[in-house]
């Protein structure tokens, strides 16, 4: 029996090591999603903020997470240990998807896809197995579906917010983009079956976000400012 625990107790120090390994290398994640997301209030702030903040976003977050990426994937060398500590990084993963997301749909008025992120973040996406190319190790560390749609269900709580503060800025055509993508959004996510109750309550919250940006519109419209 003694033998038995001793052989436990290495393996709890060896686990613990390994968890912190990974902690550790995730860590730039969390502060460089952090220091993107702060810069958000600069655009409620004004609009014509939208500059710095897309290149806050684009020059530092995503090389800072494509770097955190490529450290994490010296670390989780196995199938095991990536289901296994992939919840250390998943929010701020979430974060930096979310925040790529708004900036993207700002400048293009489009949807940032999975494959996207993928090449931004220099990961691959979740389909069974690690994700190599030919000759080069296996990097195990990537993205699920799962974890991009609740990551783009963040974008309508703060598009509506947007939408709010830039008419105070006497901006009236970005409510109604607004409005119409997250129209689009709900019609886009209708046709999934959502079995991930995660997701499948952020997307309650979809619902009440599309009638705020709504309201917003409906106002604009019978003062006359949009048509």
């Amino acid at each position: 029996m003694a033998n038995a625990f001793e052989l436990y107790a290495r393996q709890i120090e060896e686990d613990g090591q390994l968890y912190q390994n990974v902690k550790e290398a995730a860590e730039p994640m969390f502060k460089a999603t952090r220091c993107a997301l702060s810069e958000f209030h600069l655009l409620h702030a004004d609009f014509g903020n939208f500059a710095a903040v897309r290149a806050h976003v684009r020059d530092t977050m995503v090389p800072a997470v494509k770097a955190c990426v490529d450290s994490l994937n010296d670390v989780v060398r196995t199938e095991d240990m990536y289901y296994r500590y992939r919840g250390v990084w998943n929010s701020a993963l979430t974060d930096a998807v979310f925040a790529l997301a708004l900036v993207h749909w700002l400048e293009n008025n489009t949807l940032l896809l999975l494959d996207d992120v993928s090449k931004a973040f220099g990961m691959g996406i979740e389909a069974g197995g690690g994700v190599h190319a030919a000759g080069e190790a296996r990097r195990y560390v990537r993205i699920s579906l799962e974890d991009f749609l609740f990551a783009v269900l963040h974008l309508p709580a703060e598009l509506t917010r947007l939408s709010a503060n830039v008419v105070v800025q006497h901006n009236y055509d970005l409510p109604v983009k607004i409005a119409h993508f997250i129209g689009e959004l709900m019609r886009s996510f209708q046709q999934l079956s959502l079995k991930n109750d995660r997701i499948r309550r952020k997307f309650d919250g979809l619902k009440y976000e599309l009638t705020k940006a709504e309201d917003i519109l409906f106002h604009l419209r019978i003062r006359g400012l949009v048509k």
